[in-house]
Formats: structure tokens, sequence, C-alpha cells
């Protein structure tokens, strides 16, 4: 168990998955202020920061200055965000941040989290390879940029386990084209199969019109 009464500060007030992060460390005996903004000195008394996704997925513009401030100054910023906010997330890695996927269970990523305010700062070279792991999801996820609207509607439907004829039973098309708009996905995303495709998709895919609809169907599974 850490020791009482550890102080943390968490950004930004409001958002749910800040707020959740503080109401889940405080059994853990963190002790995290909850604020609307960094303000002009957000690591005072040396606390570390946890910068959380917003509810829309994404980061605050300002993340980065907050990394690069805190790394100049010694002290740490804990990025969690998801693969929506994949971009900025390397950024702030890179300005010296240490980042948390917060595509995981709550429990998970709350563990996660914890841990990483236990260990202390990265070594250079954990942070580097944590940092070249960030860029090449990156690189994967700019992959689904170059898809249709309809090649995405594909693609989520595959995601959600659905086969060529079924997906072509959904939809006003023949089974030929969306054949050929599977294909067309492959090539895209350069992968060399339907299995590899939705892998890439679970792991970096964080366009939301591929997400959005894999998550209603995953919502309403059953």
């Amino acid at each position: 168990m850490p020791d009482v009464g550890r102080p943390v500060l968490v950004l930004y007030q409001g958002d749910a998955l800040p707020e959740a992060l503080a109401s889940g460390l405080r059994p853990r005996g963190w002790v995290p202020q909850v604020a609307e903004a960094a303000g002009n000195n957000p690591d005072e008394n040396g606390r570390p920061v946890i910068l959380g996704e917003n509810d829309l997925g994404e980061l605050p513009d300002s993340a980065v200055g907050i990394a690069a401030h805190l790394a100049r100054n010694g002290h740490r910023l804990i990025v969690v965000a998801g693969s929506a906010a994949l971009a900025d997330v390397v950024r702030a890695v890179a300005a010296g941040a240490t980042a948390v996927n917060a595509d995981q269970p709550f429990r998970r990523l709350l563990a996660a989290v914890h841990e990483v305010l236990q260990s202390g700062p990265a070594r250079p070279l954990q942070h580097e390879r944590l940092l070249a792991h960030l860029r090449a999801r990156a690189e994967e996820a700019r992959r689904f940029n170059a898809l249709t609207a309809r090649e995405c509607a594909v693609l989520a439907a595959m995601a959600a386990g659905h086969s060529a004829e079924s997906i072509a039973a959904m939809r006003p098309v023949g089974l030929s084209t969306v054949r050929s708009q599977i294909a067309a996905v492959l090539r895209k995303l350069g992968v060399g199969s339907q299995v590899a495709a939705v892998a890439l998709t679970y792991r970096s895919c964080g366009d939301r019109r591929v997400t959005e609809p894999l998550a209603r169907f995953h919502q309403n599974y059953g």
C-alpha cells in the first residue's frame, strides 16, 4: 500500500475520466486535487500531474506545453488518453510525459495509473521505447484516414464479427461490391487479411467513423 497522503494534481475538472481517476486513486492512498486548469505552476509542491482525455476523447491543446514545462523542472506528467488522441499523446511523450492507454477497462486503467505513480519517472531507455511504440501506433492510426466512409462502415462491421455475406445482406449492395470494399480496406491499411485488419483496428484505430459504430455494436450485443 502507498503511504497515506501522497498528493497528485488531476486535470481537468468536470470531465468524466479525470474525475473517475481522482475518485479511484483516493482509496489507494493518494490525495488528488482535481483542477479546472494547470495554472502557471502545475508542478507546485512537486506533485505528479495526471492529464486525462476529455469527454470527446481528446487532449487539450495545452498538453504538450504542460509536459515540456514539467520536464524542464524535473517533475512528471502522466497522460491518460486513448487512440483518438494518439497524435497528441506522442507529442506529449516526446516532450517528457509518461502515457497510459485509456482504451482499457477502468479497473485495469486505474491500476496502471497507480503503478506509474508508484514507480516514479521512467528511465531514459524505457521512455525511448515507449515513444517508439507510440510513434509506430500513430503511424498505423494514420492509415485509417485513407478509408472512405463506406469502407469505414465495412471495416466496423468486419471488426464486429460480420462476414462479407452478412455485410452485403445488411446493405443495399451486392456481395461483389462488399468484397471489393474489403479488398480496398486491406490495401489501404497495408495488411494481408481480414483478421489482420481487425487486429489493427482494435490496436490503433481512433477514427470515429469506425470506432463509433463498433462501440454501438458492443453496447447492444446480447
